[in-house]
């Protein structure tokens, strides 16, 4: 969202985390996806934003692992439950610029895109050892329920 929707809500640092997590709890309640995923918020000055990385394999509600696709359906839920989420939170609905387009660029410096990268890399590391690690135990998981009575 912009500087200027962040203000004008009232919103104060740590609200962002709240937002993704009731997201993704309602994206998962909706869809009965149970999604691994870590998130950073980044409250830069002018358009405070989060980063969701969520891990290619879900489980369904009986444990049943399955590979993840976003479609533009998908991101058009998470972007519908974002809305709710934050008219939700302020309790009232902020009319919505008609022409909200706008590029990357625009908004991020030199040093806002450093910061972002040293921000993002430990986070892409977690991801990636925790994707290691589950499929790991994946792998253990297949070798233990093997039938070698065939």
């Amino acid at each position: 969202m912009s500087r200027d929707e962040w203000n004008k809500s009232g919103f104060e640092p740590g609200d962002y985390k709240k937002f993704i997590r009731e997201v993704m709890n309602r994206y998962e309640m909706t869809t009965g996806k149970r999604l691994n995923w870590i998130a950073a918020e980044h409250l830069n000055d002018n358009n405070p934003h989060a980063h969701v990385i969520i891990k290619a394999v879900y489980h369904d509600r009986d444990n049943v692992p399955f590979r993840l696709k976003i479609d533009k359906n998908d991101r058009e839920v998470f972007r519908e439950l974002f809305q709710e989420v934050k008219n939700d939170a302020r309790g009232f609905e902020l009319e919505r610029p008609v022409n909200h387009e706008y590029k990357k660029e625009h908004f991020l410096t030199k040093n806002s895109k450093e910061q972002t990268k040293d921000v993002a890399k430990p986070l892409l590391n977690e991801l990636k050892r925790r994707i290691e690690e589950s499929r790991r135990q994946g792998e253990r998981e297949r070798e233990n329920n093997y039938d070698y009575r065939r």
